[in-house]
């Protein structure tokens, strides 16, 4: 290994993610490096679905997209080059890379090659491995899709893009403070962990006397209301009378978790509005809150933000 090439890609991984997280010259969106064990899910419940339907000649298409589309992923995932991996990923892009006649006789061979490989990625230390590849790597443009796996791995954990920006925005600053060492690639373990419970605060009116009481029932089977009087911290937001909302969501980062609250939220007012036939009834403010240190910190929840994330999220799920 050429010590000097490994240190300059590990210099290049550090400025080059965020440029991608933060989708800068629309990276994000061209990128090719899908979460492997999200698309390895999708290929075991589309043969699942295939094995059980009466007519599985539109399914066994979709399906055979799929495994090539995935054959594709594990000849240029980074995890291939890893001894833990290396033989599962060449006995399986063996049986895919069969031809069509020899393929159709493999089907549930590649199938329970597949559960394999996925059981043995969840049972991994990811994180781990990814470092382990950081440390080992020369080549910038496998270093490319080195940064595209990893980024589609902490979307499928639970990040918010939000969060990641910030975080290896952070990284580069702390990298130039050190004196560029690089061995804060180290600092990705800080991502491995589990998702903990954040409390989110939504301030909302109902906009007519008629629907209070129907309006309210429906939100009290989703969330625990408050009346702003109730509310601990409820001089932090304007206005003469509003309720408050509140829910604790499991998420690696509040970002994520605010988002999960707006998505519910909307979608009850959305369920309320069909139901009494009305429109924009339950209004809730922009600002979202959440307590931290004795105090409400609020943040402003951008739509177009959000279903920019939620497009990214649906990115990394379809299958190529």
């Amino acid at each position: 290994m050429d010590e000097n090439k490994i240190l300059k890609c590990q210099k290049y991984y550090i400025f080059k993610i965020r440029d991608i997280v933060n989708n800068s010259f629309h990276t994000l969106e061209e990128k090719r490096t899908e979460c492997l064990i999200q698309y390895l899910e999708l290929s075991i419940n589309t043969y699942d679905e295939y094995r059980k339907a009466l007519d599985p000649s539109k399914l066994k298409r979709a399906y055979e997209g799929l495994i090539e589309g995935l054959d594709f992923q594990i000849q240029h995932h980074p995890f291939r080059k890893l001894d833990l991996y290396k033989n599962d990923f060449t006995h399986l892009h063996k049986l895919i890379a069969l031809s069509e006649s020899e393929r159709n006789k493999e089907l549930h061979n590649i199938y329970c090659a597949m559960v394999c490989l996925k059981k043995k990625l969840c049972a991994a230390d990811i994180i781990g491995d990814y470092i382990l590849c950081l440390e080992r790597e020369e080549v910038f443009g496998e270093m490319d899709i080195h940064i595209e796996a990893l980024i589609s791995d902490l979307l499928y954990k639970g990040y918010s893009l939000a969060y990641l920006i910030e975080w290896f925005k952070n990284q580069q600053t702390l990298f130039m403070k050190n004196g560029q060492d690089v061995s804060i690639i180290h600092n990705l373990t800080e991502l491995d962990r589990q998702p903990i419970g954040h409390t989110i605060y939504i301030k909302f009116v109902i906009r007519s006397d008629t629907q209070l009481y129907p309006a309210l029932q429906l939100l009290q089977k989703q969330f625990i209301i408050e009346k702003k009087e109730d509310f601990s911290f409820g001089n932090m937001w304007r206005g003469e009378e509003y309720y408050i909302a509140h829910k604790e969501y499991q998420a690696l980062d509040i970002t994520k978790a605010v988002s999960m609250a707006a998505k519910e939220f909307g979608e009850t007012k959305e369920l309320f509005d069909m139901w009494q036939g009305v429109q924009g009834c339950i209004r809730d403010d922009q600002q979202y809150g959440w307590v931290e240190n004795n105090r409400l910190n609020l943040i402003m929840v951008k739509k177009r933000i959000m279903l920019r994330c939620l497009d990214m999220w649906i990115r990394t799920t379809r299958a190529k």
